[in-house]
């Protein structure tokens, strides 16, 4: 599990989408950060990959929306 969390900001495409995706990928990671079993390490990844997620989703990054697949 450590290896999916931590790798997949590195090798993750980024695509174009839509508000809608972006929330479902956001409740993803909320209840995987939300894991007791998580590692500290595992949930600081995860918890930075929310703050991406969310700036993306208000457009503080771009001025459109990304997020990975």
């Amino acid at each position: 599990m450590e290896d999916n969390v931590v790798s997949f900001k590195n090798n993750a495409k980024r695509f174009n989408c839509s508000d809608e995706e972006l929330i479902k990928k956001l409740q993803d990671l909320i209840s995987r950060f939300q894991d007791p079993n998580l590692s500290k390490k595992d949930r600081e990844a995860v918890f930075q990959r929310i703050n991406q997620l969310t700036d993306q989703l208000t457009g503080e990054n771009d001025g459109y929306h990304k997020c990975d697949l």
